[in-house]
C-alpha cells in the first residue's frame, strides 16, 4: 500500500482536494459531508524529527477524605 513506506509520526507533504456534498434524510434533516481526495504524498525530509515517546504522568490516588463538592 502507499502508506507502507512511511512511519508513525513521520512528517509528510500531501496534495489533496476537498469535496463536500449535502445529504437529506427521508425525514427532511439536512447534513453535509466532506471528503479529502489525496493525489500525492511524499516525505518531508527537511522537517523530520525523532519520534517522541508518549508522556505518561502518574496521577495521585483520590483520597476518601476529600469530597468533590
Amino acid at each position: 500500500a502507499v502508506m507502507d513506506s512511511f512511519s508513525l509520526g513521520q512528517m509528510v507533504n500531501v496534495e489533496f482536494s476537498v469535496r463536500g456534498r449535502e445529504w437529506k434524510s427521508p425525514s427532511g434533516e439536512i447534513k453535509y459531508f466532506n471528503s479529502l481526495d489525496a493525489w500525492t504524498i511524499e516525505s518531508d525530509e527537511q522537517n523530520q524529527r525523532p519520534a517522541e515517546e508518549p508522556f505518561l504522568s502518574e496521577a495521585p490516588w483520590p483520597s476518601d477524605e476529600d469530597i468533590p463538592f
